[in-house]
């Protein structure tokens, strides 16, 4: 095999892999969206983070629960949930944040339809008004 058919090859596991991933996390991105601007990544990032941030939390607490000692024990048991559910709570907040962001696009882009819409009514009335005089 050559190289251009090894690159071919690699390029084919990598997407089915990527869209293995992204259907599992109900992710819609594509490997192209991460060098551009056209489409915010904060959503599935978060996400991913909140996985990976579970994790860590988890193997932290589960550390210091086999550390050795019985206060360690029961640190390590509030970590995994009083940690875990503050990690959710942080999570959630920059999920809202975006969301309000992505809602304000919207509301902007409705209103700027709506005003351009009576912008052109109001021309094609003040033509009506000006043929019948």
């Amino acid at each position: 095999m050559n190289l251009k058919e090894n690159s071919a090859k690699l390029k084919e596991k990598f997407n089915a892999k990527w869209k293995e991933v992204t259907m599992k996390l109900k992710i819609d991105i594509v490997p192209e969206d991460l060098l551009s601007f056209d489409k915010m990544i904060a959503m599935p990032a978060i996400k991913v983070m909140y996985v990976a941030g579970l994790i860590c939390v988890a193997l932290f607490g589960f550390a210091l629960m086999f550390h050795g000692n019985f206060t360690d024990f029961l640190i390590g048991v509030g970590l995994l949930l009083i940690g875990s559910i503050l990690w959710r709570i942080i999570c959630e907040t920059a999920i809202v944040l975006f969301g309000i962001y992505d809602r304000l696009g919207e509301i902007r882009n409705v209103v700027s339809r709506m005003e351009d819409e009576t912008v052109s009514s109001a021309k094609k009335n003040k033509n009506s008004s000006e043929k019948n005089k």
